[in-house]
């Protein structure tokens, strides 16, 4: 049997649309991740808190909570400095982008999102954390 790309692996995915979490979430379960899905900041912190994700795609503004995919970013680089983090926006601005790289953002993918877009961005990622773990 062929091993899958996200085999051994956990995402965590923010996005307050559940359509998007829905989309997103079964991408990745067929690539073999094991996969949690929040529709709040708070929801993805008690999610990152419990399965210690190895990669986390964070929607940057979301419409309910106080909480923000940029407040997320910085629970986990604080508590989990090794996972990776995708943000998600609709947004194309330079200079948000250089500061959550800044923060520790891996990547940043602009809405709308498309299997290439994510497919590209997590091989990616996933060959690092391999090639790490060998």
């Amino acid at each position: 049997m062929i091993k899958q790309i996200g085999e051994g692996l956990t995402i965590v995915v923010l996005d307050d649309e559940k359509d998007i979490c829905h989309f997103v979430k079964e991408f990745f379960i067929r690539r073999g991740f094991d996969v949690h899905a929040a529709l709040t900041g708070k929801a993805a912190i008690d999610l990152v808190k419990k399965v210690k994700p190895d990669i986390a795609l964070l929607d940057i503004r979301l419409a309910k909570g106080k909480m923000d995919g940029i407040d997320v970013l910085k629970f986990i680089k604080e508590k989990q400095p090794q996972c990776y983090c995708v943000m998600v926006s609709y947004v194309d601005d330079k200079k948000m982008i250089k500061q959550l790289k800044e923060i520790g953002a891996s990547d940043y993918l602009l809405k709308p999102l498309t299997f290439e877009k994510i497919e590209n961005v997590i091989k990616r990622i996933t060959k690092v954390i391999r090639k790490g773990a060998s």
